[in-house]
């Protein structure tokens, strides 16, 4: 059985720490912003399934930061960086 990697935290709690804790700023390149919500997605849908009280809500805050991913990357909307999504 693999073992879960030691930089991917089990928890939803403990995911949303790091990932607040590695946000860029408003000012960042979009292309650092499309890298962290690949990030933040590949997290939350690892801690979906180690964290099973918080299953759902991880999958749901996975999909949210894959579409923001695919939002910045395409150019398809125009939003201020200060109104990105912060999971």
């Amino acid at each position: 059985m693999p073992r879960p990697n030691p930089k991917i935290p089990c928890s939803l709690h403990a995911a949303r720490e790091l990932i607040r804790a590695n946000r860029p700023t408003a000012k960042a390149p979009r292309q650092q912003w499309i890298d962290y919500y690949t990030t933040c997605a590949n997290i939350f849908q690892r801690v979906a399934t180690t964290d099973p009280h918080h299953h759902h809500e991880a999958l749901g805050e996975a999909a949210t930061a894959r579409e923001w991913g695919t939002k910045l990357t395409t150019g398809t909307e125009s939003v201020d960086p200060d109104r990105y999504y912060a999971p």
